[in-house]
Parts: structure tokens; sequence; C-alpha cells
């Protein structure tokens, strides 16, 4: 079975720049900014370990300085040998790989361009515009909307996470790891019922469901005009389910989304006063450290009361920081 996948319609990239190495290595690789290429990307299944449709083998046509080209990217298998020696501890010979993010992952970059393919293929409209196939990953992390994606193919087991954006974190007031792995029962209660909310509402993937104006609870607030469709290979192979949505409303009427601070955190005059009072009041300990027991600033108490004093100005500069943005809001 070969699939095909046009990442730069998807994408609506246009005059886009970026190496066969870069395809090779799943966006990973920095463009070069002297070739002009349009790539396809084919893949040779829509299967994987954890997320069921990462490709295994990646084939990609192109065309750079008026010549066409192709060529094969594939998962890399163990490698047959002998047994080498072994070695130590601190060595040249075991360099210490650079540390990635799941969210920057190769697993969630091809996650992505399947997920950016299908959102246009079912609701006609691009998911990001201008975006840059080589920055998707970052893309979506920060995007002006919040974003979940399961596994959800009406099989035996519960559906899982499979991806979440920063947007849906902050939300939420999560972190990644209490969602994306996880199936509702093992979620937090904030999260869990509009998890088991969505999946219901789209029923079994087979059917291809895509649900505008999705609403659900969650938290303390409402979700909508959410986004809620199923995701598919590119050979139309069920691959699990996505929400989209930037909108929501409190339990007390008031309108939150992303971009707009939670009415709840928004700081009043008299929060900044009492903030302002205790940076005045800390301040004045360390005078007295210092006039009335002759301490200097290399004294570890004053040190330490030093330290609060910074503390607490900058949460007086936090609040007027919110404060400042729901006005602008």
């Amino acid at each position: 079975m070969r699939a095909i996948l046009n990442a730069r319609s998807s994408l609506r990239l246009s005059n886009t720049s970026f190496s066969p190495q870069t395809c090779l290595r799943a966006i990973h690789a920095e463009r070069r900014e002297s070739a002009r290429t349009s790539c396809s990307l084919h893949s040779d299944a829509a299967t994987s370990k954890d997320a069921g449709f990462i490709p295994s083998k990646l084939q990609f046509f192109g065309r750079k300085n008026g010549r066409d080209f192709s060529g094969v990217c594939q998962a890399k298998g163990k490698k047959k040998g002998g047994k080498k020696g072994k070695k130590k501890a601190g060595s040249l010979m075991t360099p210490s790989a650079p540390t990635v993010e799941p969210w920057f992952s190769t697993d969630s970059i091809m996650r992505l361009l399947v997920l950016v393919e299908n959102y246009k293929r079912a609701t006609g409209k691009f998911l990001l515009e201008d975006a840059d196939i080589a920055e998707i990953a970052k893309d979506v992390w920060q995007a002006p909307f919040c974003l979940l994606a399961n596994d959800f193919t009406q099989s035996d087991s519960p559906a899982k996470a499979t991806y979440v954006n920063k947007p849906f974190l902050d939300c939420m007031e999560l972190n990644w790891t209490d969602i994306v792995g996880k199936p509702a029962a093992e979620m937090p209660e904030s999260v869990s019922p509009l998890f088991e909310s969505w999946v219901k509402s789209l029923g079994a993937a087979e059917k291809g469901v895509i649900v505008e104006g999705f609403t659900a609870k969650a938290k303390n607030f409402e979700i909508q005009e959410g986004t809620a469709f199923v995701l598919k290979s590119p050979a139309d192979k069920p691959l699990g389910q996505v929400l989209i949505f930037d909108k929501w409303v409190y339990e007390d009427g008031a309108k939150g989304g992303v971009g707009i601070t939670d009415p709840q955190k928004i700081p009043t005059e008299e929060d900044i006063a009492a903030a302002e009072g205790l940076v005045t009041e800390q301040a004045q300990v360390v005078r007295n450290l210092k006039e009335e027991k002759g301490l200097t600033n290399k004294d570890e108490e004053v040190q330490q009361a030093v330290a609060v004093l910074l503390e607490r100005k900058e949460k007086v500069a936090e609040l007027e920081k919110l404060l400042e943005e729901a006005a602008s809001e």
C-alpha cells in the first residue's frame, strides 16, 4: 500500500525552501537557503508501535534548481555485528545525545503532518496560515488554539491521548505527562470528562464524523465552537480523533479563550497594593540587618532576606503584567 501525503498543499506552503536532507530527517535538519524545493511525502504504511500511524518508510519526490530528485527515508533497524569493547563512562566514544522534548520529537512531527492534511481534508480550511513545514512542531505547539489528539479506532482498548499542545496544557494547568499516553481513567479530573465526551461524540472512527460547534464541560468552563473530527491515514484508514478549540465560557458566564486571561486570575488594585506592602516590609528587614546588626551582603542572613525581597518584587511585576494584559483584551 502506497499512500500520498502532500504536506506542501496541506500546510499552504508557497516558495518554501528546504533541502532533501530535511525530508530525510523528518524536518529536523537545517534548510539550505539556496535550494528551492517542492516536495511530496509518500509512506509505505500507516503503522507504528505507539501511535498506530507513523510511517516506517517515507519516499520523497521534489524539484531542486530545475532538476527532479527522489529518495527514501527509512526507520533504522538494529545493526548486526560482533561484540564491541565495553565503553568507559565519560569516554569520547559515548557522546551524550541531545535531549528532544516529546512535542518536538520525530513521532510528533510525523503525527502533525498527517493531522494538518486531515484537517484540510475534513474542513476544507487550513489549520495554520503561512506555516513552514520545517517548523510544524513549533507552530502547532504554540498555535493560537488548543489541540488534543487520541488513538481511538473503535478497538477493545480505551482511547489514549497521543498529542496535546501548549495552549491546551496552559488552560488546563497540566503537564504533557499528565495527559499524553493515558486513557481518560488515568487523567486528572479536570480533563477526563472532556476526553470521554469528545470520544463518545464522534462514535466509531469508521464513520468519518466531523463535529463543528463542539461543546463539552472541562475543568471550570465549557468549550464552545470547537471542531472534532476523525483522523485518518492517507489511505483512509482510521487512526484516531482530533479536537481543536480556542473559546470557552466560565461557570460565572465570563468568556475565555486562548490569549484571554482567566478572570479569576486578574488581580485587583488592592491585590497589587498588598503585594507592594510586602515588598516595603521586606526591604525594611534587610535595612535592619545591616544598620542594627552590622551585617553585610556577604552574610548568609542578609542574602536570604534579599532573596525573599526579590521574590516579592517579582510577584508585584507579575500582578501588574496580568492587570495590564487584562485591560488590553
